[in-house]
């Protein structure tokens, strides 16, 4: 089991959150309220995702179909959650608000394996790795609005996650590209330009 506990920026723990649990990669809302985190079924090895009310500790569940639902990020505003779901061998990326009666809508789906790795900060688009087999994960951006996906990175190693400077300027992502897993930058508008910051 583990145990959810809140630390501050300067490492001074601040709390533990609700009861221990088979939960894992636990998202705090941009607003700070809540927390989403996977939750695994032991019975039948399923992942589902749960929200973890901050304050109070209570948890809820949050999505109930069969399968993995993982990878969850939150939308800039707190009121949206981004997730991969997997079932019979298809991928999917799915939306769902957290509040309101408003189910999951998909947003992109196939047979190729997706990672999410974050939310630009104006909530208009996620990026994501996608196992392409051929030239292995490539990272992408995918439009929440059309659902038009765009390659961003593709080199002969694994180019693996993307997340963006918080003034959209930069966009951060580690490759293989050297034999060993680094952490790069490079603009975001494109170009060959890329700095290696680790």
């Amino acid at each position: 089991e583990n145990t959810l506990e809140l630390v501050g920026q300067s490492d001074v723990k601040q709390g533990r959150v609700g009861d221990p649990g088979e939960f894992n990669r636990p998202r705090v809302s941009p607003d700070g309220t809540q927390a989403v985190v996977e939750v695994r079924d032991p019975d039948t090895d399923d992942s589902a995702l749960w929200l973890v009310d901050l304050s109070t500790g209570l948890s809820s569940r949050f999505t109930f179909d069969r399968g993995d639902e993982e990878g969850d990020e939150w939308t800039p505003d707190s009121k949206t959650i981004v997730f991969t779901a997997e079932v019979d061998s298809i991928e999917r990326i799915m939306t769902r608000p957290v509040e309101g009666a408003g189910g999951a809508s998909i947003l992109h789906e196939g047979t190729m394996n997706l990672a999410l790795s974050g939310v630009s900060p104006d909530g208009k688009k996620v990026f994501l790795a996608r196992d392409d087999r051929e030239s292995d994960w490539n990272v992408y951006s995918l439009e929440l609005e059309t659902g038009e996906l765009q390659l961003l990175i593709e080199t002969e190693a694994a180019d693996f996650g993307g997340v963006l400077s918080p003034d959209g300027r930069w966009l951060a992502y580690s490759s293989g590209s050297s034999g060993v897993w680094n952490i790069y930058v490079r603009p975001a508008a494109g170009g060959d330009r890329r700095w290696q910051v680790n």
